[in-house]
């Protein structure tokens, strides 16, 4: 319960930051697994749609978590996929 809570703040506080600080806005969560939650972003400008993948506050400190994640990302970046956004946040 302690860790919905915690989670449920987090996606908000990062919701909140990618709107107000950066050029995407979220326009919804797509998903939710074990690991992380995936967000659909719309760039402010151009419109284009992304998608970023956040790493649940929960595993943050898992360094085998975090290493799976950053091949996630290195695997994405060689298959040329331009549209997965990911952060370990």
């Amino acid at each position: 319960m302690i860790r919905d809570l915690i989670e449920n703040k987090t996606h908000h506080l990062f919701k909140q930051f990618i709107d107000e600080h950066t050029n995407y806005a979220v326009k919804e969560v797509m998903g939710a697994g074990a690991y992380g939650i995936t967000y659909l972003l719309i760039e402010k400008r151009s419109g284009k749609k992304y998608v970023l993948k956040r790493l649940k506050s929960k595993h943050r400190n898992s360094k085998k978590l975090r290493q799976r994640f950053q091949k996630e990302m290195v695997l994405t970046l060689i298959w040329g996929s331009d549209f997965l956004l990911t952060t370990l946040i």
